[in-house]
């Protein structure tokens, strides 16, 4: 972990730098267990530890948080607002606007989340190909507005998407999961460590009426690697 951290402060040292105390704003998102912003696991998730050490080890700048889901953040990095998130997916057009640090953190890949009922039938598979699924009018499935997946399931979406039954949403990760569980959508893509969280967690899902939600892995060709990389990224702001 310390090596890991010491990556992010080269990140920032080797970057152009900002005035003496500008202000820092951080992304911050309720998506346990990644970071957690309320309840009894409050702050304790790895990448509230990332952003601590982060701004403890950079006292140079005024840090601020604030709460937003992936659109607004992508919405500020685009008019030039001083901003930055300790958690983000490298692809190469984001490269373009945001400076990256070495990864931080690998996790498993993304899934297809859906109640239980809904697998069932989908006849129980281990893995669904996300192609077929977002043809089958019998299901709506909603993804966060801005996210990347990983370029493989990124350009499968963007060749896709277009006329089917899956819509883009400006929601947290929390909010999808929860309509997820109570039946205002069949299916959302994300990681299972997050889902199997909400799901341990039976009052974060309000009860859901549906039974228990399950995850469906992707087939090995939409996966680019059985590990992801995560890294922090900050705005491209000029000398």
């Amino acid at each position: 972990m310390k090596s890991l951290l010491i990556g992010i402060l080269i990140f920032f040292s080797c970057s152009p730098q900002l005035f003496a105390k500008d202000k820092l704003t951080w992304l911050t998102l309720n998506w346990p267990p990644w970071m957690i912003l309320e309840g009894k696991d409050q702050g304790k998730g790895q990448f509230d530890y990332i952003l601590r050490e982060a701004r403890k080890n950079l006292p140079q700048y005024d840090h601020v948080t604030e709460k937003m889901n992936w659109a607004r953040f992508w919405y500020e990095v685009k008019n030039n607002n001083n901003i930055c998130s300790p958690f983000v997916l490298k692809t190469a057009k984001r490269e373009e606007i945001v400076y990256f640090s070495i990864p931080h953190t690998f996790v498993l890949p993304n899934a297809i989340i859906m109640r239980k009922t809904d697998i069932k039938r989908l006849g129980n598979p281990d893995t669904y190909s996300i192609v077929e699924l977002l043809q089958d009018k019998r299901f709506k499935g909603y993804v966060e507005k801005s996210r990347s997946f990983t370029a493989i399931v990124d350009n499968v979406l963007q060749k896709h998407e277009s006329g089917s039954n899956l819509t883009r949403v400006a929601e947290s990760p929390e909010s999808l999961i929860k309509m997820v569980a109570t039946g205002r959508v069949d299916y959302t893509i994300e990681y299972p460590i997050v889902a199997a969280y909400y799901d341990k967690n039976e009052q974060l899902l309000n009860k859901c009426r549906e039974g228990t939600i399950l995850k469906i892995g992707l087939p090995s060709s939409f996966l680019s690697d059985l590990a992801i990389a995560v890294f922090g990224s900050c705005f491209q702001y000029d000398l």
